[in-house]
């Protein structure tokens, strides 16, 4: 695997490049200068691409278009000082798969590109995922949308979601199926997971990102529909994820 780093000069450069390259990483070291890093980019052809949100010459904005219509575009992870939600939000959806806030640890950016890799087919083979995968996925997408590890119905949604993603059927029988086999697992009743998911949705609406939110579950969350239903919240991150990781070639299971 393949990485450039598009920087030779910032503290997490030299730990990093050493960590990834005691991991088997290929590491390509450019200058940080955005036309610079597009020659680089085109001339390795790497899998994973750190670049800084403001370089010289081509920002990483330019640099994320310059490789949005190619099939083998890289990963790119974007780091900043700047501590911004709709920088971060526009980074995103222009194609980024992560944006870093410096400063960090080295070792945290080489964990990331350890985990964001997994996103990526090898060759013609197809990536599979375990549900030990799908858990994390599920618990970074809940504290994104604001619901704690502490809040009553926490795990009861995560098992839900989990459940829906690995068997969807089960998101149309929620009240025969679903409810009752996380009741089993979790040892309460059906009628208390149903109520503690609720809370859990009630908590995420008061404390969330609207924009995330908003972004998720759409027109759910307008004034005349208000919150969406217990099958809706859990339908819809099942959804996202499931898609998400089609359109990378991961079959789950």
């Amino acid at each position: 695997m393949k990485v450039i780093i598009g920087d030779r000069a910032s503290d997490y450069v030299k730990p990093a490049y050493d960590a990834l390259s005691e991991r088997g990483f290929e590491v390509t070291l450019c200058e940080k200068d955005g036309m610079r890093l597009v020659d680089c980019i085109n001339n390795v052809n790497p899998d994973v691409v750190v670049m800084d949100m403001f370089m010289p010459n081509i920002d990483a904005f330019g640099v994320l278009s310059e490789f949005n219509d190619n099939d083998n575009r890289p990963i790119f992870i974007v780091v900043s000082n700047f501590d911004n939600d709709t920088m971060q939000r526009d980074i995103l959806t222009s194609g980024a798969s992560f944006y870093m806030l410096k400063p960090f640890l080295a070792q945290n950016l080489v964990e990331r590109i350890v985990s964001l890799v997994k996103y990526k087919p090898l060759g013609s083979s197809i990536k599979k995922y375990s549900s030990t995968d799908l858990e994390v996925m599920i618990t970074g997408l809940l504290h994104q949308i604001g619901v704690p590890p502490h809040v009553k119905g926490y795990s009861f949604v995560r098992t839900a979601i989990l459940m829906s993603i690995e068997k969807p059927s089960v998101i149309n029988a929620i009240t025969k199926e679903l409810y009752p086999s996380i009741a089993k697992e979790h040892g309460t009743t059906a009628s208390r997971v149903e109520r503690a998911i609720r809370h859990a949705i009630e908590v995420s609406f008061t404390r969330g990102d609207i924009d995330v939110l908003d972004d998720l579950f759409g027109y759910t969350i307008n004034n005349e529909r208000g919150k969406p239903t217990n099958s809706e919240f859990i339908a819809m991150i099942a959804d996202k994820i499931t898609l998400d990781l089609k359109s990378v070639g991961i079959k789950i299971g």
